[in-house]
């Protein structure tokens, strides 16, 4: 069995819309026969850290138990990239499907290509100039161009 490794940069699996679309994906990937493994960056269930939990069919771990900061939308999640590096130096993906979130798109590429995984990028929201707090001088509109 094939399997895909999803990676939210959010809540899963409920909380915000990207939970609902990630979710979605994650129940058309199953049903196409894949084994799918979530790392999430936040819940708001009562799951812990570090546990692997099943909704579905449908594995997902959570990377932090502590508030969204708004530094978080900058720099993204504390752990989050130190968890996708052993999760994948662990076990074998054949693919890896992941949020548009701009603060790690090219860390997480970076990581997922050096071991030769074929990787998905769900876009879902339309940005421009206008949706940066500080314009052209917005780390996050900085990181995504």
């Amino acid at each position: 069995m094939k399997s895909i490794l999803v990676l939210v940069n959010s809540f899963f699996p409920s909380g915000v819309a990207i939970s609902s679309r990630m979710m979605n994906f994650c129940r058309l990937f199953r049903d196409a026969g894949y084994r799918v493994h979530v790392i999430t960056a936040h819940s708001q269930g009562n799951e812990e850290v570090g546990i692997s939990y099943e909704l579905e069919g449908i594995t997902y771990e959570v990377v932090s138990k502590k508030p969204v900061r708004s530094l978080d939308t900058f720099i993204g999640t504390p752990g989050f990239l130190k968890r996708v590096r052993c999760y994948l130096d662990e076990n074998h993906q054949d693919y890896v499907f992941m949020t548009s979130s701009v603060e790690f798109f090219r860390r997480l590429s970076r990581i997922v290509s050096n071991r030769n995984i074929k990787c998905f990028v769900e876009q879902c929201e339309w940005l421009d100039l206008s949706n940066y707090k500080f314009g052209k001088l917005d780390l996050r509109y900085i990181n995504a161009e």
